[in-house]
C-alpha cells in the first residue's frame, strides 16, 4: 500500500522534470538581478535612502522571491556575467551610493557593454547625493548630477512603460524630488524629461540588447501613487520582456491615504466660517 501511495507522486515528479515544467516565476528567479549597495553589515550603505522601495517595485514587477538581490561588492563573483545566468540587471546607486555605483561601473563597464550586446537588458539608475562628478555609464552615455527636479513628463505617453503590464501611469509626475540626475548621449532615446527638458529616463538599443538609463529617486519621494510604483515596475517588466522573459507581475501595494487629507474638510469649513465672520464684522463697522 505504501508503494502504491508514493508511486503516483514519483511519476508526476518524473513527468515534470522530463518536460522542463517550471513556472515563469521560477524561471525568472534565476534570470533577474538587482544590484545595489553593500549591506551595512558588510561595511556599506545598504539600500538607497535606507528604504526598500526598489525591492517593492521588483516584487510588483516579478512577484516576491522571483529575483536575486546582489551588491556592488559581490555581483561579479555571484555570476552576473556567467552565460545564461541573468537576462535582466537593475543597478541602482542613488542617495549615498554614488561612489559605489561609480566604482562598479569603472570596474565592469566593458563587461556590461558586452553583456548587453549579447542580448541582456540593463537598467542603470542613480539619483545621487554623493560623488557628484559626471559618470561615464558606458554605451556613450553620461550621468550628470546637481539637476534636482520636482516635476517630469513622459516624452511619448504611448510607450509601453506608461501603459502596463502593471497598470496605467499617466504622463505627468512630481516629487520632492522626482529626480536628481539626467542623462546625455548621442544614441539615447529620452522616455521621461525633467522640467528643463533633460532626460531623467532614457533607453538605447545596443546590438542585441537594451539599456535604460535613469536619475530617478525611489518611489516614496514621487507622486502620484500608486502610479509611480506601477511606473517603476513597468520599466522593469519592459526590460524583462525585451530580454525574452515572460514576467508575471504581482499586485500593486495599497497606498494609505495622506492623513493630512482627512483634515481638508475641517479646514475648508473653518475657512468659510472665518470668512463669514470677517464679512459680518466689516459690515458692522461700515454701518
Amino acid at each position: 500500500m505504501r508503494f502504491k501511495t508514493i508511486w503516483p507522486r514519483l511519476l508526476l515528479m518524473t513527468c515534470v522534470v522530463l518536460s522542463g515544467g517550471v513556472t515563469s516565476e521560477a524561471a525568472n528567479a534565476a534570470s533577474i538581478g538587482y544590484i545595489t549597495g553593500t549591506s551595512e553589515a558588510g561595511g556599506g550603505a545598504g539600500n538607497p535612502w535606507d528604504n526598500a522601495q526598489n525591492d517593492q517595485a521588483l516584487n510588483v514587477a516579478f512577484g516576491e522571491g522571483n529575483w536575486d538581490k546582489l551588491s556592488f561588492g559581490n555581483a561579479v563573483q555571484d555570476g552576473i556575467f556567467t552565460p545564461s545566468t541573468y537576462q535582466v540587471l537593475y543597478v541602482d546607486g542613488g542617495d549615498s551610493l554614488g561612489g559605489e555605483f561609480r566604482g562598479f561601473l569603472d570596474e565592469n563597464r566593458g563587461s556590461l557593454e558586452s553583456w548587453v550586446a549579447d542580448g541582456g537588458s540593463l537598467f542603470l539608475n542613480a539619483a545621487r547625493n554623493t560623488s557628484p562628478a559626471p559618470i561615464d555609464l558606458g554605451f556613450g552615455a553620461t550621468l550628470i548630477n546637481d539637476a534636482f527636479s520636482d516635476t517630469a513628463a513622459a516624452v511619448d505617453p504611448n510607450h509601453p512603460i506608461f501603459n502596463g503590464p502593471v497598470g496605467l501611469t499617466g504622463s505627468s509626475f512630481s516629487g520632492f524630488s522626482f529626480s536628481h540626475d539626467y542623462v546625455t548621449g548621442t544614441d539615447i532615446a529620452p522616455l521621461i524629461n525633467d522640467s528643463l527638458g533633460q532626460a531623467v529616463l532614457a533607453e538605447q538599443r545596443f546590438d542585441s540588447g537594451l539599456v535604460l538609463f535613469g536619475g530617478l529617486t525611489t518611489t516614496n519621494f514621487q507622486n502620484p501613487k500608486p502610479e509611480v510604483i506601477a511606473l517603476r515596475a513597468n520599466i522593469l517588466d519592459y526590460a524583462a520582456i525585451e530580454a525574452g522573459l515572460n514576467p508575471t507581475p504581482g499586485p500593486l501595494p495599497e497606498v494609505p491615504e495622506d492623513p493630512r487629507m482627512s483634515l481638508l474638510p475641517i479646514l475648508l469649513i473653518s475657512g468659510a466660517l472665518l470668512g463669514r465672520s470677517y464679512a459680518r464684522s466689516k459690515n458692522r463697522a461700515v454701518a
